[in-house]
């Protein structure tokens, strides 16, 4: 109902939950593979897999996804993505058609009118999705299944296994144990009132993307789930009161010790406070929290931006009645130490707002350490087995986290990067991109892709588009070029 001219409405709150979601957690991931170069946040995964598959698969994973998508919707609660697959390929062909009509256009007047009609179907599509208009193409291809439901059953349920079988499932069983694990402990939490807006943001500790705020309209309902390959993200899939948010949890590459960026990546909300963590808390990382949180003021700001959300500075020195000295040193810690996030105003205003994740991570990592439960062992120190002129480039997990300046150490560093691709196998450009990335964090992919070309340690055709590794190392390449 509309709200009266001058009424000023109440903030809508929704409720959340943190949930497996196995399918669209799967199907999410493997919808990514139609552009990886648009998620810049998605795990190397998501790049190798999409360079590895072949023409014939990448069409059919447009067609499925950017064409046939509606068809995958569900509300089922699904134990797994195979048992999905399963249903799906046993699914009477013209029901399937009719559920993929219906959502495809929820408004039309006579489906059948329009499954007799290519130009109508298309045209209609089109006024559906103004903002991003499907390909004509593809939903000629799309128009053609449609009116051949058992050829429509068979292209959806026969390619979503392929890439199930052949990319996914055991990237899957990689992390399944602790995505389950976190998601259970995550599923306990108490969500407190709030709007849409306001609950992904704490969940994510950031910021909210504007591909996410664009979608809260009418939403009633959140369900956080935790991905392996990408966040974050988010979906209505079809829904007109619920959405979908993906958050990414790196799983075991995310926590080893020594992953500085992880470890800073840690503290800041709850995804990052805790389905990143997989490392035993150590007593120090809870000493600078707790003697933040050992003081009244700094108990009186936060309780103030838990009741009134975001607030500038001169704000909270007016509520508190304090110099602008003693709240900027209050601020300064309490933001330091994770509790507030910190975003810059007009001039040089500045806007504080609780972090709850932070104060949610706090508690957790108390009662870990107090558990008395086995700590789990650290993993082992990657830099141990490398050659001592090779070790203070590289973090304990074995990525080269400093550049060095002398090119002998380059060099050395370069031979290291070139030894983590096969010998004999052609790699695509984003494959290659994606293993820098991983293996390197001092550097940009373009730049070290470029330097390996140089010094002859990648070689590549004409075009660019497929590198391999050679059988020179880059002491033999400065000797041939000497």
């Amino acid at each position: 109902m509309a709200a009266a001219p001058f009424r000023i409405p109440a903030p809508q709150t929704v409720t959340a939950t943190v949930a497996a979601a196995p399918v669209y957690n799967a199907l999410t991931s493997l919808a990514a593979l139609n552009a990886p170069e648009r998620l810049p946040e998605a795990d190397p995964w998501v790049a190798r897999t999409a360079a590895a598959l072949t023409p014939a698969q990448r069409a059919r994973n447009r067609l499925v996804f950017e064409g046939l998508g509606e068809a995958l919707t569900t509300d089922r609660d699904w134990p797994d993505f195979p048992a999905f697959l399963d249903d799906l390929a046993a699914q009477d062909p013209v029901a399937l058609r009719d559920h993929a009509l219906r959502r495809l256009a929820p408004d039309a007047p006579d489906l059948a009118s329009l499954l007799a009609d290519q130009e109508a179907f298309i045209a209609r599509l089109a006024r559906r999705y103004p903002d991003d208009p499907p390909d004509p193409a593809t939903l000629a291809e799309v128009h053609a299944l449609l009116n051949d439901p058992p050829a429509l059953r068979q292209t959806l349920a026969g390619h979503l296994r392929e890439l199930w079988d052949g990319a996914l499932a055991a990237e899957w069983r990689r992390h399944e144990r602790f995505l389950q694990g976190m998601t259970r402990w995550l599923a306990g939490r108490d969500w407190p009132p709030a709007t849409a807006a306001e609950t992904i943001r704490d969940f994510l500790g950031r910021d909210l993307p504007p591909a996410i705020g664009a979608q809260l309209d009418g939403v009633r309902r959140v369900v956080f789930v935790l991905s392996p390959h990408l966040g974050p993200h988010a979906s209505r899939f079809g829904s007109a009161t619920t959405v979908w948010v993906f958050a990414r949890v790196k799983g075991a590459e995310g926590g080893r010790a020594g992953d500085e960026r992880s470890r800073r990546a840690a503290i800041q909300g709850a995804v990052e406070g805790l389905p990143l963590r997989q490392t035993p808390v150590k007593r120090v990382e809870l000493v600078g929290p707790l003697a933040a949180l050992a003081d009244e003021t700094r108990l009186n700001i936060l309780e103030l931006l838990a009741r009134q959300g975001e607030l500038a500075a001169q704000e909270i020195i007016a509520h508190l009645d304090l110099s602008q000295s003693s709240i900027s040193r209050h601020l300064k810690q309490l933001t330091a130490t994770g509790f507030l996030a910190e975003r810059r105003g007009e001039g040089a205003n500045k806007h504080y707002r609780l972090v709850r994740g932070r104060i949610d991570w706090t508690f957790w990592a108390l009662t870990n350490l107090l558990s008395g439960k086995p700590r789990p062992v650290a993993p082992a120190d990657a830099r141990e087995e490398q050659p001592p002129e090779l070790r203070r480039f590289l973090d304990a997990a074995g990525r080269v986290a400093n550049w060095p300046a002398r090119r002998r150490d380059q060099l050395v560093v370069l031979d290291y990067l070139a030894a983590k691709f096969d010998p004999g196998r052609r790699y695509a450009e984003p494959e290659v991109n994606a293993a820098l990335t991983e293996w390197c964090t001092a550097r940009d992919a373009a730049n070290l892709r470029r330097a390996l070309y140089d010094e002859r340690l990648l070689d590549r055709t004409s075009d660019g588009a497929r590198y391999w590794r050679t059988a020179e190392t880059a002491a033999d390449a400065a000797d041939t070029a000497g």
